[in-house]
């Protein structure tokens, strides 16, 4: 085998990095704490790295705590260290009405973390009915969606299209045997 030193030096580099990127979490396992504008408390460090990322099976969680306990800090530092990880294709985050855009403006702020505030404008132009994009394509979905609390429960489309969007609805009816709104209304 013979080697040769004639490729092209900004794409070496450019690989380089990227490898680096990938395996970053394998040498600093609280990276996301350093690649964001935080200052965790203990408490967030200890649910984010002591009991969300060591749980195994699907990503699904119900982040509930107390007012101004830093649920947004924890949500954030988990997604950006799923992100960082490669653990998270898509993301969907359902705040009440009033913080969705509080929601979207932390997540660019304090975790560079760009979101998309669920629309019915985003839902129509999507064109397989999944505001994610099309599964095969995720390049050009939006990876983080931020929902109203309040749209999604009132609209039988609404609570379709998350369902859709999330993978709820394939993994409630597996595990019931029956569709979510059956279930729900029994």
């Amino acid at each position: 085998m013979e080697w040769t030193f004639d490729a092209n030096p900004a794409e070496t580099v450019l690989a380089l990095e990227a490898t680096r990127m990938q395996q970053a979490a394998l040498f600093d396992p609280m990276l996301a704490v350093a690649t964001s504008k935080v200052d965790p408390l203990p408490h967030q460090i200890r649910a984010v790295y002591g009991e969300l990322l060591p749980k195994p099976g699907p990503l699904r969680f119900l982040l509930a705590d107390d007012p101004g306990a830093g649920k947004t800090t924890m949500a954030g530092l988990y997604l950006k260290e799923l992100l960082l990880r490669g653990d998270v294709r898509r993301c969907l985050i359902v705040a009440p009405g009033g913080l969705v855009d509080q929601w979207q403006e932390e997540l660019a702020e304090r975790f560079d973390l760009e979101a998309t505030i669920l629309s019915r404008a985003l839902a129509d132009e999507s064109a397989h009915g999944n505001p994610f994009g099309d599964p095969a394509d995720p390049t050009q979905a939006p990876l983080i969606l931020v929902a109203r609390m309040d749209q999604l429960s009132r609209d039988e489309a609404w609570l379709a299209i998350s369902k859709a969007a999330s993978g709820t609805s394939s993994w409630w009816t597996r595990r019931t045997g029956c569709p979510p709104r059956t279930r729900a209304a029994s």
